[in-house]
């Protein structure tokens, strides 16, 4: 799907950022020449989905902020449909509130108009949001290498969605978003000499070594791909003995899982490749010892998969 079609978004604010036209022109950078020949929006009021949704059944929490654009596209004749250049809304913060009634709602803190009432619009919207993603093609982001927190965890779920052609309307805008960053799942289960209270108790921690957290994602296609940067340690959420961590898309040589158990550090080490959007699923079996470490593992599969092994 092309919404930008020939021009980047940065070469639209080169163009058009005279004719761009927001709600709130006492926000605007224009020069007051320019806000005097701009007629102010006709159209409804611009309101975003109160739930904006996520792939796989996830859900937005109040205080996530995400950024929107929204376009005018060209029309099949080739010229622009009365918009200008510029993106209309341009990266755009919207926070996740609680409404009347005990429901959420996306606020922006001012009242948006679409510009008439019949010129479909295209919109772009990323999470988590950042101010660095005005009038850019790209947006250098990263996932927490502490993601121990669930706000953390939240804050590492890098997420973008697009829509075209929407009829100007008073109704709500649905949005998608889809995670653009994979998912690692770490079960730990009891083996020989453990049980789960046991073991529960033993785990001291655990981190996951040889991934790069820092990322850039396209804000025309949504792609995310991992930098050029150096590997960081990432301390995964942990919920009794299932761990998680968001991870950009890479390709791993040396991916290594270091578990610390009743004082002892013991790892495994394999490759995977981070897929977005999907879980890999890693289940490993420890068996208590009292010195010395032996540890198998089958190899990392797709996402319906799963993978394990012993610590012994």
């Amino acid at each position: 799907m092309t919404i930008l079609h020939k021009n980047t978004i940065q070469g639209y604010l080169r163009a058009g950022l005279a004719a761009m036209t927001v709600c709130c022109t006492a926000c605007s950078e224009r020069p007051d020449r320019y806000i005097e020949e701009v007629d102010p929006p006709s159209g409804p009021e611009l309101r975003l989905s109160p739930v904006f949704t996520r792939v796989a059944g996830d859900c937005f929490e109040i205080g996530d902020k995400v950024g929107v654009f929204m376009f005018y596209p060209e029309a099949d004749d080739g010229e622009t449909d009365g918009g200008g250049d510029g993106p209309y809304i341009d990266n755009k913060e919207f926070t996740c509130r609680s409404g009347s009634g005990g429901g959420l709602v996306w606020d922006c803190g001012e009242t948006l108009r679409w510009k008439d009432a019949s010129t479909p619009a295209d919109f772009i919207c990323y999470h988590p949001y950042s101010g660095d993603a005005a009038g850019k093609d790209v947006l250098q982001c990263r996932v927490m290498s502490s993601q121990s927190s669930s706000k953390a965890l939240s804050d590492s779920d890098i997420l973008w969605g697009s829509r075209s052609r929407v009829s100007p309307t008073s109704e709500y805008v649905e949005l998608m978003a889809s995670h653009r960053t994979g998912q690692v799942i770490i079960e730990l289960v009891p083996g020989k000499g453990y049980d789960n209270e046991s073991l529960l108790a033993a785990v001291e921690g655990i981190v996951l070594k040889g991934a790069v957290c820092s990322a850039v994602l396209d804000l025309r296609t949504g792609e995310l791909s991992a930098a050029e940067a150096e590997s960081e340690d990432i301390v995964p959420f942990r919920e009794g003995l299932t761990c998680r961590a968001l991870i950009p898309p890479q390709i791993i040589d040396t991916f290594t899982i270091c578990v610390s158990v009743a004082g002892m550090d013991r790892s495994l080490a394999t490759s995977v490749e981070i897929v977005p959007g999907c879980r890999a699923h890693c289940t490993i079996t420890v068996n208590k010892v009292s010195d010395g470490m032996n540890i198998g593992i089958d190899g990392w599969t797709d996402a319906d998969g799963d993978f394990g092994g012993i610590l012994n």
